[in-house]
């Protein structure tokens, strides 16, 4: 069976970003078609040999760059909670050194075990990378976001803080819902100062505001700040 490999590039250096920073790993060349037989392994029993087969070596000698191989395995495995795989793929990614010289790879790590639901590992994980970035702590707080852990999120936001770390839009969009889930109104208060003194204040940030004071019956609030918003949608 053959697929069509096309690249999709931002024209520069071939790589596009989701919103939180990771890498789109469906617009590198060669990715694509690799995902898709890794998705097709993975809809039947994970450990079955059609998935085993595609291993991060394997994928390298056959041009998909390794650490997007890492990227693209490591995704799947926390978007099916297989976690034996993961562990197996972080095992790999060590040895290979990629868990320390690739960024992704590693904020990737985090995600899968915080997919999983293994929180103790996900900040394992987070502590041993070398230089962890924005893009590792909101992996950490995207799973601490998905499972509803919203005490757990504003403390890691915190801790991100103290270890020089500034948050990005998409940091603070985790933060707002938190507070929205907890009806912490002086927290959220208190990041909106913060979103607007950084800039913040656009597209989906302003709008995840607006939706947090309509909710906590804040109109004055929620008008105000779409008011402010540019292109409000």
């Amino acid at each position: 069976m053959e697929f069509a490999i096309k690249p999709w590039t931002n024209g520069t250096s071939g790589l596009l970003v989701t919103p939180n920073g990771m890498p789109n790993t469906t617009n590198f060349y060669g990715i694509h078609s690799m995902s898709v037989l890794i998705r097709l392994g993975m809809q039947k029993k994970p450990m079955e040999a059609e998935f085993l087969e595609f291993q991060p070596m394997r994928m390298k000698k056959e041009g998909v760059n390794e650490s997007i191989a890492f990227v693209a395995l490591l995704k799947e495995c926390g978007k099916k909670k297989n976690l034996c795989k993961g562990i197996e793929l972080h095992d790999e990614a060590v040895k290979s050194g990629l868990f320390y010289e690739n960024p992704y790879v590693g904020s990737s790590l985090i995600s899968m075990y915080a997919k999983c639901g293994d929180f103790v590992k996900a900040k394992q994980v987070l502590e041993k990378l070398p230089n962890p970035n924005i893009v590792s702590w909101n992996a950490l707080m995207s799973g601490y976001a998905m499972c509803g852990e919203d005490e757990e999120l504003l403390d890691c936001f915190k801790k991100m803080q103290s270890e020089g770390v500034s948050g990005d839009a998409v940091t603070f969009i985790y933060c707002l819902k938190a507070c929205s889930n907890m009806g912490a109104l002086d927290r959220a208060l208190k990041f909106h100062v913060e979103i607007e003194r950084k800039g913040f204040l656009e597209k989906d940030v302003g709008n995840t505001l607006i939706y947090f004071y309509a909710k906590h019956g804040m109109s004055a609030k929620a008008q105000s700040v779409f008011e402010q918003l540019s292109n409000p949608n």
